[in-house]
C-alpha cells in the first residue's frame, strides 16, 4: 500500500515517491489545471493535499473551505 498499486512501479523497480510526484505533476497539475483554468498552482496543490488527507472520511466541504485566518 505504501508503494502504490500501479504495475509500472513494481515491474520496472521504480522509486514510488518519484513516480507519484511525476504522476501528480502530469495529471493533476497539467491536465486538471487546464480543464479548470487554475491560476494559482500553489493554492491548487494545497487543495489537492487537503482532499487527499480527507480520503475515506465523510465529506465536509466547510472543513476544507479557506477562511480569512488561514495562512496562504
Amino acid at each position: 500500500m505504501w508503494r502504490g498499486g500501479y504495475p509500472p512501479i513494481h515491474d520496472r523497480a521504480l522509486d514510488s515517491g518519484d513516480w507519484l510526484a511525476n504522476y501528480v505533476a502530469t495529471y493533476l497539475e497539467r491536465d486538471v489545471r487546464q480543464l479548470l483554468a487554475v491560476k494559482d498552482l500553489g493554492l491548487f496543490q494545497r487543495f489537492v493535499k487537503l482532499c487527499a488527507a480527507r480520503t475515506g472520511q465523510i465529506l465536509n466541504l466547510s472543513a476544507s473551505a479557506p477562511t480569512a485566518a488561514s495562512p496562504t
